[in-house]
């Protein structure tokens, strides 16, 4: 699974603030790294905006109780992909 979250995605739902400058995207699950880094690098370009990706465990999306969780679960989240099952 995927999400960009942070002030794009506030943005993107309708929320009032400031034009982002970068967008935050969150990678739930086990991705080949390089793979995500090449992606993250293009998207960059595309986008004329720098990508950060921030890559976290599926029991860390399930479980976790540490502040960064609670900051991502409860402000807007917009999916990008999720893997077939």
């Amino acid at each position: 699974m995927a999400y960009v979250y942070g002030s794009w995605a506030a943005r993107y739902v309708g929320q009032e603030g400031r034009a982002p400058n970068d967008i935050d995207v969150m990678v739930i699950g086990k991705p080949d790294r390089d793979a995500l880094d090449e992606a993250a690098q293009r998207a960059a370009a595309r986008l004329a905006r720098e990508v950060n990706v921030t890559v976290r465990s599926s029991k860390w999306w399930e479980t976790g109780d540490d502040a960064f969780h609670r900051e991502i679960t409860r402000r807007p989240l917009v999916p990008l992909a999720e893997e077939a099952a």
